[in-house]
């Protein structure tokens, strides 16, 4: 079964095959974060003390914010093995899958902003937020513009679907 708590930074491993490289800008902006917001999030071991997941934020707790332990999550069935690797390099992929729905971003910049708080702890800076360009309307095309997708009649029903 799976472990949680605090533990001791000491009794942590930076992984030695992390994949990711963390900028100095990049910990201070993590530091700020865990200092106003607290830990979103525990920091993922394997069972011997390896980080899998939150690298970022065990080097903000070390070299900036010097605390002493982090919350963490042991994941007892991932030790020295490839499913502890694939862990470590899932986290740190799956999250650039996903895309920014703008609309939704620039709205809640503008309520933190109204808010008074500091949109910089989301890790964008002022100047950039929400400054978002939508994409230029003379490269959306227009519901007349758009040719409909020719039907597919299923051989074995007689049904007929639009081409996907």
């Amino acid at each position: 079964m799976d472990e949680t708590g605090w533990i001791a930074v000491k009794d942590l491993k930076p992984h030695p095959e992390n994949p990711r490289d963390h900028t100095s800008e990049q910990i201070k902006k993590i530091a700020r974060s865990i200092d106003k917001l607290g830990w979103g999030r525990p920091i993922i071991i394997s069972k011997d003390n390896y980080i899998l997941a939150g690298h970022g934020a065990y080097l903000a707790a070390t070299d900036i914010l010097n605390l002493m332990s982090v919350p963490y999550k042991r994941m007892e069935h991932l030790h020295d093995s490839p499913e502890a690797i694939a862990y470590m390099v899932a986290d740190n992929k799956l999250t650039d899958e996903s895309d920014w729905n703008y609309g939704k971003l620039e709205s809640n910049f503008e309520g933190l902003k109204v808010a008074g708080f500091d949109v910089e702890l989301t890790g964008f800076d002022e100047d950039i937020s929400p400054a978002f360009e939508p994409e230029p309307e003379e490269n959306i095309p227009r519901l007349d513009q758009l040719k409909p997708k020719p039907l597919i009649k299923c051989p074995e029903c007689g049904n007929e679907f639009q081409e996907s």
